[in-house]
């Protein structure tokens, strides 16, 4: 399915960019990198993935293939002043990222 109750019409004007390819972490990480994105489908079987401003209510042409995630927020952490150069720093964290619809049907 797609992450829009109007389908493929109405999830390309919430597309940011076209699919590229790519694992779930890929896309999270792409998503948290770009304002504009507020989530992104997930295509597992393809492994690819198209961000989007925005997620509409799944249609009703739910694939086991397909997911929709939603960007939740982010969280920025403070690493506090370096006490040694040899430590590792602390990792900025990414955004939070949930599934939209939840469970998915088996194919």
């Amino acid at each position: 399915g797609y992450c829009h109750p109007d389908g493929r019409n109405g999830e390309m004007d919430l597309r940011i960019d076209t699919w590229v390819m790519g694992s779930r972490t890929d896309a999270e990480n792409a998503c948290c990198e770009d304002t504009n994105c507020g989530g992104f489908h997930l295509d597992k079987e393809g492994a690819d993935f198209v961000l989007l401003t925005s997620l509409g209510t799944e249609s009703e042409d739910v694939w086991a293939r397909r997911e929709c995630w939603k960007k939740n927020g982010t969280k920025e952490v403070d690493s506090g002043p370096e006490v040694d150069s040899a430590l590792p720093t602390v990792p900025r964290l990414h955004a939070v990222m949930a599934a939209a619809a939840l469970p998915l049907l088996a194919a």
